[in-house]
């Protein structure tokens, strides 16, 4: 036996570098072969093979090899040599490669050789023998050979109809460019063929609905115009029922019979509506036009009392009188009756009777024209005391006003009548700003004078008299008229007043230095507004006086040093009224400024590029400018002023004329809306168009004071209208989109309680997970039911893995129990191979065992404990103290090897080589620490 171990040929040493050294003086490929198929150490088979450089013998180690890297090898090599490349060495006939390719089950190299080959005859031969879809569809993307794109698409003709995705990407991708037309023209053929029945219904089932919305309708010439276009397009779409089933057919035409027969029943209840209501609309038509045309001829018959009175022609009398008589003829023959033809008729009757008295008219206009040249002459107040000089000549003039309006015959001439209604306008905007302020002050004194009661009555005496001669001063400040409303009450406050003189020596002397102080502070300090100065300089003397005098030096000082002050204090009022002169001189020459701008703006008006938008804004702020200015001399107040509204009138024409313009612009945008309403029932489209119409709105420019917010609320009511709706639909697809969220919430949550309660029915789960719809949802809930399905489908993963982990634990165990049976009970040449392979499925763990029970593991003991120690490792178990030493040096050159050719055998891979070590006379605890490996969870 030791001869025998002594005379071992090297390439049957025990060290593999030895053996691998040995393989380069080998020559019989029996050997070769031998060591190819059966050394235990990877490089060596590796070496063998090369040497070899045989196609059969890397065949076979393709369909055998235990090692996977090795596998990959032969896999590299029979497809290096299969495609004739020249950095291959081995060679192959086209016998062999036949052979090969009729048993070889590498769909991967077969793949390889189809797409990489060059002989045409042998790529169609493993396409159609392949038949693999997947790799059809990649080579009709790839393949610029007629033949093979050709077969390719072909092959794939039974998935076009159903999958048009497909069929368009191959039109647009294809790499061939026949292959692209073809596809083209499927395409075109398919998509035409499942268009046309499809858009058929969808215009069946809009004319449907059309028709049935008619029957809610009220208008009965939409809905009789609209039910007309419906049936005829009804008519024209019954030519193409050809394309529909005969159920299609059928269920089509008895529900447009169903609906033409409600459609016809509503239509006739909304005609003998119609025709009443048409009725009653021409009569009150009829009616509104005679009024109107009577209105006119009043119009008329004013226009001529004017012209009669400009010109003083008596003789115009009796034509006035047959024009009333024609009125009142034309009224009669109407037959129209009613309040509002009495009223006319009354008002033709009184204007026959005052046209008997024209001669009273033209003296009653005559006397109108005088009042208001009365008014003209007045001076517009700016001021209290000018207020307080025209307060009662203007109350009188309004009440006399009044009072000729009421007994004039007829109305005023245009002409008067405007001017009158300017110039009281003018008046009132001037003084009310006076009249608030003074609203303002009246009420503060009311207060005040409650809170000087109060104080009487409290006993605060210093501060009861500081607030009186506020009061006072408060009071000096109002017009006569409101003055009066106090006088009663101040009066009856004076007289408290007095009967607090008693303590005028305690509290005088000290007042009076106060007093003294404000004098000096005016004298130092004089205020801006010389009136209130004057005012205050007067108050101080009223008080001064109602302290009175006390009987001492100090008060004679006082009243000296008083004098001289308030002497000093008015001083710079004197010349208070040659500044209100210089005042008016400069609003003169602010009005003449105004009346320059005025002409400059109505230059600007007279050009063609005018923006009147920006005229109509100057023109506003000039009025404004004018009625601020204060007040110019009398002399030239009436002048001045026709001269800035004479230049101002023709402005004002042309602004009013565009505004009109841009009236009936957005009137006509309103109008558009409606009919937009009433004739689409799309509201999208509808929304869509009111935008449209709101941008143009805003194009458009001002339509005047009265009438844009009156347009601007009609035409946003109109919108508001379509958008609520809109916003209706929203809410209610919201609500169904929640629906739909609780529903697929439901089913994930049922599938959740299966996975959870272990059920194994993977396929089933898994396809009901992905039949889930999620387009009826938005975006939110689709990603979070998307993650929740990720995430039942990562569990049945994890299960699945989990189960598939145990069976092989199962293998293993029952693989080692095995193991443990055969080698305790058989000694060498004496193994139950046939018991092995009826109980094992595993068809290379059978060749490995079979291989094993012709070797003595003691041969191999240290190589199998290495391997034993290995596999702990990869499988992540504990090795026994022993072996920590070895465990750490097979760690660093398992990693070393890892870092070199990127991974390191797998468990299973390194079992069959043990496996293959040797089984006879194995070590038991070899086999234990193995099985532990294997079968520990």
């Amino acid at each position: 036996m030791i001869f025998k171990k002594l005379f071992k040929p090297k390439w049957q040493h025990k060290d593999p570098a030895v053996r691998a050294q040995a393989l380069q003086q080998l020559t019989d490929e029996h050997i070769l072969n031998e060591i190819a198929r059966k050394d235990v150490e990877v490089n060596v088979r590796r070496k063998a093979l090369e040497k070899m450089a045989s196609f059969s013998a890397w065949v076979q180690a393709m369909e055998h090899e235990s090692d996977q890297h090795l596998k990959k090898v032969a896999i590299e090599k029979i497809k290096l040599a299969v495609l004739n490349s020249n950095a291959n060495s081995i060679k192959v006939t086209d016998a062999q490669k036949n052979t090969f390719f009729e048993t070889c089950k590498q769909n991967s190299l077969i793949e390889d050789v189809i797409r990489h080959s060059a002989d045409t005859e042998l790529r169609l031969k493993l396409l159609k023998r392949l038949n693999k879809e997947n790799l059809l569809a990649d080579l009709i993307f790839r393949e610029s050979e007629q033949e093979i794109s050709q077969y390719c698409f072909d092959s794939m003709e039974h998935r076009y109809k159903d999958d048009l995705k497909l069929l368009e990407k191959i039109a647009n991708k294809a790499a061939n460019h026949n292959i692209q037309q073809q596809a083209q023209v499927l395409l075109t053929k398919f998509k035409a063929e499942l268009q046309h029945p499809v858009e058929l219904k969808k215009e069946l089932t809009l004319i449907l609905s059309k028709l049935l919305a008619l029957k809610d309708k009220q208008d009965f010439l939409i809905v009789e115009a609209a039910n007309e276009e419906l049936v005829n397009q009804w008519q024209q779409k019954q030519k193409a029922f050809a394309c529909l089933s005969q159920a299609e057919q059928t269920s089509f035409k008895q529900k447009y019979d169903d609906i033409l027969v409600k459609v016809e029943s509503a239509k006739d209840v909304l005609k003998q509506s119609y025709l009443e209501q048409k009725a009653v609309q021409d009569a009150i038509v009829k009616r509104e036009e005679t009024i109107k045309q009577a209105k006119a001829q009043l119009q008329h018959i004013d226009s001529k009392v004017s012209g009669a009175i400009e010109n003083s022609q008596d003789e115009s009398h009796n034509d006035i009188l047959v024009l009333i008589e024609q009125a009142k003829t034309e009224l009669e023959q109407s037959h129209e009756t009613g309040r509002e033809i009495e009223a006319l008729f009354h008002e033709l009757n009184l204007y026959h009777n005052n046209v008997q008295h024209l001669d009273e008219f033209f003296e009653q206009v005559s006397q109108a024209t005088r009042h208001l040249t009365q008014l003209t002459q007045m001076q517009i107040p700016t001021t209290v005391s000018e207020y307080d000089e025209v307060q009662a000549e203007l109350t009188q003039w309004h009440k006399t006003w009044k009072q000729n309006q009421k007994r004039m015959l007829f109305a005023l001439p245009e002409a008067i009548a405007t001017s009158a209604e300017t110039q009281i306008k003018e008046w009132r905007e001037a003084i009310k700003s006076i009249e608030l302020e003074q609203s303002k002050q009246t009420k503060r004194l009311f207060a005040k004078l409650r809170e000087l009661k109060s104080l009487i009555r409290s006993g605060k005496y210093n501060a009861a008299f500081g607030l009186y001669r506020k009061i006072n001063e408060w009071n000096d400040e109002l017009s006569q008229v409101n003055k009066a409303k106090f006088e009663h009450e101040l009066a009856s406050i004076n007289e408290q007043i007095a009967d607090l003189e008693d303590w005028k020596a305690y509290i005088g002397l000290p007042r009076k230095r106060e007093l003294l102080e404000e004098m000096q502070a005016l004298v130092d300090q004089p205020l801006s507004d010389l009136q209130a100065q004057a005012n205050k300089v007067k108050f101080a003397r009223h008080t001064w006086l109602l302290l009175g005098n006390v009987e001492s030096e100090e008060n004679t000082h006082l009243n000296a040093k008083f004098d001289e002050l308030t002497e000093q204090a008015f001083a710079p009022c004197r010349a208070f009224y040659a500044e209100l002169e210089q005042q008016r001189k400069d609003n003169l020459l602010k009005k003449q400024q105004l009346i320059e701008q005025a002409v400059q703006l109505l230059n600007n008006s007279n050009e063609s590029t005018a923006d009147f938008n920006q005229i109509g804004k100057h023109l506003y702020q000039l009025q404004n400018d004018w009625r601020t200015v204060g007040p110019v001399d009398k002399k030239i107040y009436k002048s001045i002023n026709e001269q800035f509204y004479e230049t101002i009138e023709p402005i004002k024409s042309k602004v009013h004329d565009y505004q009109q313009q841009n009236e009936q612009k957005k009137l006509a945008l309103i109008n558009q809306a409606k009919t937009k309403i009433a004739e689409c029932d799309d509201l999208n489209e509808v929304s869509e168009t009111l935008k449209s119409l709101q941008t143009q709105w805003k194009s458009i420019g001002f339509a005047g004071k009265r009438k844009e917010n009156k347009l601007w609320t009609q035409f946003r009511a109109i919108n508001d209208d379509v958008f609520k709706q809109k916003q209706m639909n929203y809410e209610n697809s919201k609500v169904e989109k929640a629906q739909a969220f609780e529903q697929q919430t439901n089913v994930l949550k049922q599938l959740e309680s299966e996975i959870n309660a272990g059920s194994l029915d993977y396929a089933s789960l898994t396809e009901q997970i992905n039949a889930i719809d999620l387009s009826d949802l938005n975006k939110n809930q689709q990603i979070k039911l998307s993650k929740w399905q990720n995430k039942l489908l990562n569990m049945l993963s994890k299960a699945k893995n989990q189960q598939k982990q145990a069976k092989e634990i199962q293998a293993h165990t029952q693989l080692f129990e095995l193991l443990s049976e055969i080698t305790a009970s058989t000694k060498e040449h004496e193994l139950d191979l046939d018991k092995l392979s009826s109980t094992i499925q595993n068809p290379d763990w059978v060749q490995a065992i079979r291989f094993g029970a012709q070797v003595n593991a003691g041969d191999n003991k240290d190589q199998q404990a290495e391997l034993t120690t290995q596999i702990e490792i990869v499988q992540n178990v504990p090795t026994p103290e022993l072996f920590q030493t070895q465990r750490m040096q097979l760690q660093m050159k398992m990693l070393s090897e890892k870092m070199n050719s990127g991974s390191y055998q797998a468990a299973d891979e390194m079992l069959l080589i043990w496996l293959k070590l040797g089984l006879i006379d194995l070590d038991r605890e070899l086999l234990e620490r193995t099985k532990v490996a294997f079968t520990q969870q």
